[in-house]
């Protein structure tokens, strides 16, 4: 199923919280901040939505995370301002989206064995495509 649930430290194994929020998170993982990250969104999810400070986040994030890997501030804030408008957009496209029909042709799931929990998305992915090759890479997802 997805969202897998319960996996605070992956996207999607949580409740959405937007875009903004989100795109600092990936940044955070990005450079190999998964505990901070898991441990930013449960702070965020114990607030209500209206409460989260996105700014403070950010400089959360930049200060203990982007910065130390030596990532400009100005290079930091493009990322998390140009990727908070594509996951809102992503989000929004693909929220509630369910295809029409099976695709006919040439699949390619990748699978990480470092993550059993997406191996799900092979039976999902194989009631709407008739062709679907499965591999596994390196990777955590």
């Amino acid at each position: 199923t997805w969202p897998s649930p319960g996996l605070p430290g992956r996207m999607g194994g949580y409740p959405w919280l937007g875009g903004a929020c989100e795109a600092a998170l990936h940044v955070a993982r990005s450079y190999g901040g998964y505990a901070f990250a898991e441990q930013e969104v449960h702070s965020l999810l114990r607030s209500e939505a209206e409460d989260r400070h996105v700014g403070r986040l950010h400089m959360r994030t930049y200060w203990k995370v982007a910065g130390p890997c030596d990532m400009p501030y100005e290079d930091f804030m493009h990322t998390v301002t140009a990727g908070a408008r594509n996951m809102d957009l992503m989000h929004e496209i693909m929220h509630d989206f369910s295809p029409e029909g099976v695709f006919d042709g040439p699949a390619l799931l990748v699978l990480a064995p470092e993550s059993p929990e997406f191996e799900v998305a092979e039976d999902v992915d194989r009631g709407f495509c008739s062709s679907l090759r499965v591999a596994f890479g390196l990777g955590s997802h």
